[in-house]
């Protein structure tokens, strides 16, 4: 899913910018510090906000001589930070919303969605005198290979 992580990597601060000049507040969306893939890079986690992706499992539906036909399940998730539990939660709605948008907009090289993400917001957590919260979008891609 390397297309995936840099259609990320290139459009996620230009789309938060978007975003933060939509909203007539005092909601900063930093851009990322960090994109970080597989779970191991979880727990290197370290400077706020981070986007994680993270490959769960594939799915091989079928294959010949010719095509590979598979499905993977994908997790994209945002890691924010803020001192204020209300401002924090819009960060993270703001934050989903942007790399959604993202997503649907990129070319990701023959990956294409296969059903309705799903977007989850964690507890929030404290962290030293701020308060940490992620948001995470599933989704599945299909690609089927030519051989």
């Amino acid at each position: 899913m390397d297309s995936l992580v840099n259609a990320l990597q290139a459009g996620l601060g230009t789309k938060l910018s978007t975003l933060e000049g939509e909203h007539n507040d005092d909601i900063h969306l930093d851009a990322p510090v960090d994109f970080l893939t597989g779970e191991r890079a979880l727990d290197r986690i370290s400077n706020f906000p981070c986007v994680f992706i993270l490959a769960e499992d594939t799915l091989v539906e079928g294959w010949n001589l010719h095509t590979l036909d598979n499905t993977t399940s994908v997790r994209v998730g945002v890691v924010v930070t803020d001192i204020d539990a209300d401002k924090l939660k819009r960060k993270l709605y703001r934050y989903a919303e942007a790399c959604f948008e993202v997503i649907i907009e990129a070319d990701l090289g023959g990956w294409h969605p296969v059903n309705v993400a799903r977007i989850g917001y964690s507890d929030t957590l404290t962290n030293g005198m701020q308060l940490m919260a992620d948001c995470v979008l599933q989704w599945d891609y299909q690609n089927v290979e030519q051989r």
